[in-house]
């Protein structure tokens, strides 16, 4: 294995561990290599460029989870632009962000769906939300068909992690890690070419919420040191990671991000003043009801 850092793109590896924002002279802050401790807080002191870094790392989870949720189109970008109105406006305490975006992207399009008595566009979602209608996409999707092939439990603890943000570690189930990891390992082993990976042996996160961005030793140094030292680690974990690029699929396009923050940011300087609460998100109202 060649001993470099492993990319801080959310689904490329393992992130770098934090550094100090790097600001050049008579310039903006570089929040590329900030830790999320200090990417929050350069959301909460209104840093547009910690919005924009914080979308490139979470961006993909919180796609995932809309297109499950959505489907294609503009009700996904009116419920990202919510969710990312949300971050803008009320940064969260602490991370890992990646398990903020899945969330909150999966409280507010579920209960979206709710409202209006519609039916997810995955059919798996419903493992999740049962009072919601069945969907009407094809059977014969991969992705849904090897989800419809595994054990409840094993589903359960897979969607529970990847749509709704909750780690396996703190999943009611008490084997969930172990689950999450065999659903992950199903996905990967779908995928072309792929060749299945040797178990790790244990480790101090389940590697299935390290994969997912869920656990908060993603950001750790010592996490990038041991796979460096351990390539039988290293691999598990690239295997992991072809499972969770199965279940996501193609990543936002590049000019979804720009179209989201810039409307979130023209809709906050548009209204400076407070305003009175407002009802919960829902991509068919008008353009207007999006925070």
């Amino acid at each position: 294995m060649v001993d470099q850092p492993f990319s801080s793109v959310p689904g490329r590896g393992i992130p770098r561990p934090g550094h100090e924002p790097v600001t050049a002279p008579g310039g903006p802050a570089d929040h590329r290599r900030a830790s999320e401790g200090q990417l929050l807080a350069a959301l909460r002191a209104r840093d547009l460029l910690a919005l924009a870094e914080a979308w490139q790392r979470s961006a993909p989870a919180a796609h995932a989870v809309a297109r499950r949720l959505m489907g294609p189109g503009e009700e996904l970008e009116r419920l990202l632009a919510s969710v990312y109105g949300e971050l803008w406006e009320a940064p969260p305490a602490g991370g890992p962000l990646e398990r903020w975006a899945r969330m909150r992207t999966f409280a507010l399009g579920a209960a979206a769906l709710e409202r209006r008595g519609a039916a997810p566009a995955a059919p798996s979602v419903r493992l999740l939300l049962p009072q919601l209608p069945p969907s009407t996409r094809p059977a014969g999707d991969p992705v849904e068909r090897v989800i419809a092939e595994l054990p409840p439990d094993t589903a359960v603890a897979l969607l529970r992690a990847h749509d709704a943000g909750v780690p396996a570690a703190e999943q009611e189930h008490p084997q969930a890690p172990a689950l999450l990891e065999a659903a992950l390992e199903a996905l990967a082993r779908h995928t072309v070419g792929a060749e299945e990976a040797a178990g790790a042996g244990p480790y101090a996160e389940p590697l299935g919420d390290l994969v997912l961005g869920l656990s908060p030793n993603a950001q750790d140094s010592t996490v990038q040191e041991r796979m460096l030292a351990e390539p039988v680690l290293a691999d598990r974990v690239r295997f992991l990671r072809r499972g969770r690029r199965r279940l996501e699929g193609l990543p936002p396009a590049p000019d979804l991000g720009p179209r989201v923050l810039l409307g979130v940011v023209a809709r906050q300087q548009a209204a400076p003043a407070p305003r009175p609460p407002r009802e919960p998100y829902d991509p068919a109202g008008t353009e207007d009801d999006v925070v």
